[in-house]
């Protein structure tokens, strides 16, 4: 594709060459410029204007200008008849139907096995869709147009990045997805904090500084994984530093009990204020695109800190720059086709809220006829709970199998009395009580008798 979009352009730089050369020979046999201009674009509709004077430059560009039109009258039409075909067959081909308006989904051309893009045109023959809009609200609108025309068990994933999904109303065959949600979820898992915890294997008070420079939709999605992964002991302070402004998100988060030593802490303002005091942190992480001018300044403070850089096309920053920096958020590796249509990144809560049904839920028969499940009959049981749930009911399950990999590490840390089942309960009840704090829950007025 990338090949003909070049090609297109060389053939249109001849055209234009072309022209010109016509143009002034034109000109110089005589006529006046826009006699001149006019006669050279004839030459591209076959007609020929008999100059004063022979020149052979002339009759080169009689021969060459219908060459150059005949080829972009049937490089157009190529382009229609493959772009036909290839929505008419899109259903046969089981192919994915990806809608754009920017670069970001060209891009993923090569981690989608079946790709058709469609821009915002809508494919009435493909049964799986994917909404990738710059704007959530656009995708959304796309979504409402098409939605008339979907075949019987189409799917359409969209991509949400301003929008919380957990507040939308759950449907059948319509997915949500947040890159901001998925590099976050990756990076606490991938850039966990069990080493530093392996530093205080007595059990004394476990601290770590950290600070996330750059607060849009991905440094919010950072802060929040990190305050529901990031409950490795009873006695611990985590703080959190942040910088870049976003007053609804800091009014909204409030000050809410975090049940242990740990802090957030909102400087706003531009972070090249208090570069010194990036000294003191144990962790940076900047979650914005490469910027190299900052990420120079820091590593001249030769400060011990981690450096984590948001590097979505791997830029080889961290390649160039040593071990000092770690990239994550790499777009080719986290948004892929299984990670955007299947269940691999949710499978695991999946199988958290089959396991609460039936320690909790199920009736003893049902219990009974579970247990005996297997494959893929097992399977759909634990989809259609799955699809019973709310939104946000689903990311509480997701939360909880996201800190199953954290508690896992834990127990392997060596640190004293972290194997306790009292322990345990207490850390995963401080989860659960975050999630609901970060997605904006706040206890109710007590009453009277409270």
């Amino acid at each position: 594709m990338e090949k003909k979009r070049n090609l297109e352009k060389i053939i249109l730089l001849v055209m234009f060459a072309l022209y010109c050369i016509a143009g002034i020979t034109y000109w110089l046999d005589g006529q006046v410029w826009y006699d001149a201009a006019y006669y050279a674009a004839q030459l591209f509709a076959i007609e020929y204007h008999e100059p004063n004077n022979p020149y052979w430059v002339l009759y080169v560009c009689r021969m060459l200008c219908p060459a150059a039109s005949i080829l972009v009258i049937l490089s157009a039409i190529s382009k229609w008849v493959y772009d036909s075909l290839n929505t008419v067959t899109s259903g046969i081909r089981r192919a994915t139907a990806i809608y754009y308006d920017n670069e970001q989904a060209r891009n993923l051309k090569t981690v989608f096995h079946n790709p058709v893009f469609m821009g915002t045109q809508i494919n009435r023959h493909a049964k799986s869709h994917v909404l990738m809009l710059e704007k959530d609200a656009d995708n959304l609108s796309l979504y409402e147009r098409m939605r008339p025309e979907l075949k019987d068990g189409s799917a359409v994933y969209i991509k949400l990045e301003q929008m919380d999904p957990k507040l939308l109303k759950a449907q059948e065959g319509l997915y949500f997805f947040s890159s901001a949600e998925m590099i976050a979820r990756d990076y606490w898992v991938r850039r966990n904090l069990i080493e530093h915890l392996k530093k205080t294997p007595d059990g004394s008070e476990f601290q770590v500084r950290i600070a996330i420079i750059g607060f849009g939709g991905l440094g919010q999605s950072i802060l929040d994984c990190g305050l529901m992964n990031n409950i490795y002991s009873r006695n611990q302070s985590i703080h959190y530093h942040v910088w870049g402004q976003d007053k609804l998100y800091e009014n909204l988060l409030g000050d809410f009990d975090k049940m242990n030593g740990d802090t957030v802490t909102f400087h706003g303002g531009l972070v090249a204020e208090d570069l010194r005091f990036l000294k003191t942190f144990d962790r940076i992480i900047i979650t914005e695109e490469p910027n190299v001018e900052l990420l120079q300044a820091l590593i001249c403070l030769r400060s011990e800190a981690e450096i984590d850089f948001y590097d979505p096309y791997n830029s080889a920053l961290g390649t160039v720059y040593g071990e000092k920096l770690t990239s994550f958020g790499s777009h080719k590796q986290l948004l892929t086709e299984e990670n955007i249509k299947t269940d691999k990144l949710i499978r695991a809560a999946k199988n958290v809220n089959y396991d609460y049904w039936l320690k909790n839920k199920a009736k003893p028969e049902e219990r009974e006829k579970a247990e005996m499940l297997r494959g893929n009959k097992k399977k759909e049981l634990i989809d259609q709970l799955w699809n019973t749930l709310n939104n946000f009911t689903k990311g509480s399950n997701i939360s909880a199998a996201d800190y199953q990999e954290i508690r896992r590490l834990i127990n392997g840390s060596g640190r004293a009395g972290m194997n306790d089942e009292s322990v345990q309960a207490e850390m995963e009840h401080i989860r659960w009580c975050r999630y609901h704090f970060v997605n904006h829950w706040s206890y109710a007025p007590a009453g009277k008798d409270e």
